[in-house]
């Protein structure tokens, strides 16, 4: 049997344009090829995200497109159907300074703005907004060649680099 290196297939990826992720609710996945990728969310072009060191809020998606472009950050935008306002993003993530290793991830504030509650990893939650029809389209930037989608990874992986980064802070 052969074991699947892929735990979410992404199919499908359209061409990026700055344009088509500045507008409406898009679900970010950074480093979408590492185990385990970063998420965030924008809104109508406002990026926020929980990090070990702060949080991004309401960044103009451009200033965070610079350092994609600059890093080669393999990169998955999920345009959502979703109808959310800037407010309801901000008061999910006002409850957080920063993710914390076996407690707070940078999916915990997202999980509540989408109105998910059960979802422990990124698969999960795009298994859920998948199945609930509220992926609207997939936008790749810097995706390798050999991408089928995201890696197999559980939990303890996700805490594993939050320490490191603590660490490393």
């Amino acid at each position: 049997m052969e074991v699947l290196k892929s735990n979410y297939i992404v199919e499908n990826i359209e061409s990026f344009s700055i344009e088509r992720v500045s507008v409406g609710a898009v679900l970010w996945v950074l480093h979408a090829d590492k185990v385990p990728p970063h998420i965030g969310v924008s809104i109508d072009g406002r990026f926020f995200s929980l990090k070990a060191n702060g949080k991004d809020m309401a960044v103009p998606v451009q200033h965070l497109l610079e350092i994609v472009d600059r890093r080669g950050i393999a990169l998955l935008c999920f345009s959502l159907n979703d109808l959310l306002s800037e407010e309801a993003v901000r008061n999910s993530f006002s409850p957080y300074d920063k993710t914390i290793p076996n407690k707070v991830t940078c999916l915990n504030p997202i999980k509540t703005v989408l109105g998910d509650r059960q979802s422990g990893k990124l698969v999960e939650l795009l298994a859920s907004l998948d199945k609930a029809r509220r992926i609207k389209s997939v936008y790749g930037l810097n995706i390798p060649v050999e991408f089928e989608g995201i890696k197999r990874y559980d939990v303890a992986d996700i805490h594993a680099r939050l320490s490191l980064l603590n660490e490393s802070l």
